[in-house]
């Protein structure tokens, strides 16, 4: 029969412990997700590749939309960088 170890915790003294890999990888995922969703740079977790942040694509060809009914081509450019920013600023997928 094995002696087992005693341990001593002092008062006032933090417990010396290290963050499990599974902790970390899953703490790194959360930022990346977080990051992705509001719209701004992250370093992909899987294969670390640099993802880009999100910009406002060029407007798109407004006849066509006319055509379908949708009037997109009379939105201010100021308006559409103010719906991108609101967009993005939530930074969840459930908008």
């Amino acid at each position: 029969m094995k002696p087992q170890q005693e341990v001593f915790i002092l008062e006032g003294a933090e417990k010396e412990t290290e963050t499990p890999r599974r902790k970390r990888k899953n703490k790194a995922k959360e930022v990346a997700q977080k990051l992705r969703n509001s719209g701004k740079e992250y370093v992909s977790v899987k294969t670390g590749n640099l993802a880009a942040a999100k910009k406002i694509h060029g407007r798109c060809n407004a006849d066509k939309c006319r055509g379908m009914g949708k009037q997109c081509g009379e939105i201010p450019d100021e308006e559409r960088k103010k719906i991108f920013d609101q967009d993005h600023g939530l930074g969840n997928l459930t908008r």
